[in-house]
């Protein structure tokens, strides 16, 4: 498959299962991973090519320090003491983990994709950034920050490939939007037809 329509066909893919999840389960999330297992093979990735190297981490932490220094600060101290046992702490972990396996997801399936048939550009990157955006429809909050996030994650891979550091990264800076949005409007992050049944 062609690296553009391999990434167009992922992303809509993704964009249909999360809209579709209420009426086929969970069961189905076997197809999309799949596809991943087959994609990273026929690319024949390799743990330094997908952005996972340990190696790449703590580099890329300080290339990009600019985008989570501030936002940490504002974690640390905002968030200070809102999180009141161990629950949200748990809660707090498995969300930073999603949002690793997002980036790994979202870079090697889409924005590198785009990148071998576009080459590295701005245009290669807001295209991968939009379609990052339109699989988070139809959340107000969240479509304008994933359109954004994800040009800026595809851009700053292009210069240290870690999926560890994006994730974490992605991790603060949400936390962030979470706390300066209004729940009336980020429906706590829901997308897909979860978003109109938030209450």
């Amino acid at each position: 498959m062609r690296p553009m329509t391999e990434a167009l066909v992922f992303s809509a893919g993704v964009a249909a299962f999360t809209w579709l999840l209420p009426v086929i389960g969970w069961g189905w999330v076997a197809i999309p991973l799949l596809a991943v297992a087959v994609s990273f093979r026929e690319h024949s990735e390799s743990i330094k090519s997908l952005g996972l190297a340990g190696t790449s981490f703590l580099p890329a932490l300080r290339i990009w320090r600019v985008a989570w220094a501030a936002p940490v600060v504002v974690v640390a101290g905002w968030g200070w003491g809102r999180v009141p046992d161990w629950t949200g702490g748990y809660h707090a972990m498995l969300y930073c983990i999603w949002c690793v396996m997002q980036q790994l997801l979202f870079q090697n399936m889409v924005a590198k994709r785009i990148r071998s048939a576009m080459g590295a550009s701005w245009k290669s990157w807001l295209l991968a950034g939009s379609l990052f955006g339109v699989v988070h429809l139809p959340n107000p909050v969240l479509m304008p920050a994933t359109v954004f996030w994800g040009a800026l994650s595809a851009f700053l891979f292009e210069e240290c490939p870690s999926v560890t550091a994006l994730g974490l990264i992605q991790f603060v800076l949400s936390t962030c939007l979470f706390w300066v949005t209004p729940v009336s409007w980020n429906h706590n992050f829901r997308v897909g037809p979860g978003y109109w049944h938030f209450h």
